[in-house]
């Protein structure tokens, strides 16, 4: 509880006492000025290829519809990490490390894309691998599965099989997927921050000494790189590990393939 004190007692002030654009520019690294939002529009035009990449060299491919609600649920999680990411990375840099001093805000934000795109995602993976088999046997939650799959491939004997999902199936169907997988990621993301929280300057100082072994004194680099450079490689990673979780089992499309149409009615 020692560790939580600086943020329960500064919490409060949050509000305050940052001004976020003015606060980071003091430092010059300003995650949120031109060249900080003109990088966030870059990475995400990168993130995007990444995902459409995905799509089209996977096999077999997924119907668009279902590909795109799959990323789609990736995007939200997303950009709640996105935020997420800058609002603790500011409170770290004014709050945490030492009080009355503003730190850099580029090393806290590498430090929380590497632990979001590396350890984040694959405790996402396993809670999520944890909670498919739950949310299937207790809510009827299928990861993946809009109802569109057995529309393909029995579509030509639709009337010896049960009724298509309409509209408003397939999107509830969605959103109690959504529902669950940021339910995940907000409750992997609090406990990543809490142990960050212990380890918050012992990981400031290996940043800090990393970005000086790198030549990355100036802080227009640091942003480049802690916002651009290394989040293209490692959101590259994230999208395309997470599309692997997040999409229906190859195993159960082949399976439903293969069943006979008996079964499958």
């Amino acid at each position: 509880m020692r560790a939580l004190r600086p943020l329960i007692l500064n919490f409060a002030a949050f509000g305050k006492r940052v001004s976020v654009h003015a606060a980071c520019s003091e430092r010059g690294c300003d995650l949120l000025g031109w060249l900080g939002l003109a990088v966030q529009v870059a990475i995400f035009f990168w993130c995007s290829l990444v995902m459409l990449g995905c799509w089209l060299t996977e096999t077999p491919r997924r119907p668009f519809l279902t590909w795109a609600l799959d990323g789609s649920k990736q995007v939200a999680a997303a950009i709640y990490g996105k935020f997420y990411n800058i609002l603790q990375t500011v409170y770290f840099a004014n709050f945490l490390v030492t009080p009355n001093q503003i730190e850099d805000p580029c090393v806290f934000y590498f430090m929380l894309i590497v632990t979001d795109c590396f350890f984040t995602t694959f405790l996402c993976w396993g809670a999520n691998s944890m909670m498919r088999p739950i949310l299937l046997r207790n809510w009827g939650i299928d990861i993946g599965d809009y109802g569109d799959d057995k529309e393909r491939h029995f579509g030509a004997q639709r009337d010896l099989c049960e009724p298509p999902k309409s509209i408003q199936s397939k999107v509830s169907a969605y959103l109690e997927q959504l529902a669950a997988w940021l339910a995940i990621v907000a409750m992997v993301r609090f406990i990543v921050s809490i142990i960050l929280l212990y380890f918050h300057v012992e990981f400031y100082v290996l940043v800090e000494s990393l970005f000086r072994l790198m030549g990355l004194a100036d802080p227009s680099l640091r942003l480049i790189f802690s916002v651009l450079i290394f989040p293209a490689a490692a959101d590259a990673f994230q999208i395309i590990v997470q599309d692997y979780f997040l999409k229906k089992k190859q195993s159960d499309i082949r399976g439903e393939e293969k069943a006979p149409l008996a079964e499958a009615c």
